[in-house]
């Protein structure tokens, strides 16, 4: 017993260092196999080169690529992105944004047209009314509170 166990480790330690890696690839840190070194993606039994486009950069696992911040991908290249008057580029630096106090509109951003007694909502890009009035269509109404009635905070009307 002792004997064929023996004969299998050594059968199986000579195919573990037989097994060849390519080129541009390194034996992986798991013991077992091999994965290609940064700059270089794994494709059957070889590491081919990450082709990068104009603007793009290597992603962060090292076997890809993404485009640089004011850009997005488009196949196989990096476009600029194009903000239009009163946008900004967004968090994820491929994409943009209206400025505070402007709405998107198909490629453009267009003033939040802010009524009497309206205010710019918490998002910034379009408007509700102040305490007291209620919105209805592109205005803002005062609320007709009946005698011996009181205004609540949450803009109910409630008997006293």
């Amino acid at each position: 017993m002792k004997y064929t166990i023996f004969i299998l480790s050594i059968l199986f330690s000579n195919l573990t260092f037989s097994q060849s890696i390519p080129e541009n690839a390194k034996k992986s840190s798991y013991g077992n196999g091999w994965t290609c070194i940064k700059g270089f993606y794994k494709s059957g039994e070889r590491c081919l080169e990450v082709v990068i486009p104009k603007n793009g950069k290597l992603n962060a696992y090292g076997s890809g690529w993404t485009c640089k911040k004011g850009f997005y991908k488009s196949g196989q290249r990096c476009l600029e992105v194009v903000i239009p008057k009163n946008g900004k580029l967004n968090a994820y630096g491929s994409g943009w944004i209206c400025k505070k106090s402007f709405y998107k509109s198909g490629q453009e951003c267009l003033k939040v047209n802010i009524p009497q007694n309206g205010k710019l909502n918490a998002y910034g890009s379009g408007w509700t009314c102040k305490k007291g009035f209620y919105k209805s269509g592109k205005e803002c109404l005062k609320v007709n509170i009946p005698q011996n009635c009181i205004f609540r905070s949450d803009r109910s009307v409630n008997s006293v």
